[in-house]
């Protein structure tokens, strides 16, 4: 039994650091799942309270770095509110429309079009675009960054 368990543990932490790669994929839940999984099985004291909040805490931090770094990246290139909003409204759009790619595409052509619109500046709405995508890439960094060091603490707690 136990080994099926590390099975499940393991595989849920390859899948949770792999799809912190792709984009509006839940991959730190499945870094908290094979936690819990192992909690559930070993109790809670294996792992300890402190450990376990802070592992879920990194997992809450990296959920939040992948929604809200296109945003940032766009802000951070003077992006006003209707671009932010096209942004976010891109995003869901081009995940349910167009799958990975439109995951990655909808929020440039969102902040793009809708800064497009507000400003009449094609140069302004193409540097948002740009701050956009450069957020994008940020956020899927940050949040690999953070699956692996979920998984290492894990590692260096639990053996």
């Amino acid at each position: 039994m136990s080994i099926v368990l590390w099975l499940i543990i393991s595989l849920c932490f390859l899948i949770g650091v792999l799809g912190s790669l792709l984009p509006f994929v839940p991959a730190p839940l499945f870094l908290l799942g094979g936690i819990l999984v192992f909690v559930f099985w070993q109790g809670v004291a294996a792992l300890g309270w402190g450990n376990l909040l802070f592992l879920a805490g990194l997992s809450v931090l990296a959920m939040l770095a992948d929604n809200l770094a296109s945003l940032w990246g766009a802000k951070k290139h003077g992006a006003s509110k209707i671009g932010l909003l096209g942004a976010l409204l891109g995003a869901l759009l081009g995940l349910f429309v167009g799958g990975p790619l439109g995951a990655l595409l909808g929020p440039l052509l969102g902040a793009f079009l809708f800064e497009l619109a507000a400003s009449g500046s094609w140069v302004k709405a193409r540097q948002i675009s740009w701050g956009t995508f450069l957020g994008f890439l940020t956020g899927i960094f940050a949040r690999f960054i953070i699956a692996l060091v979920v998984v290492i603490w894990f590692l260096a707690v639990v053996f």
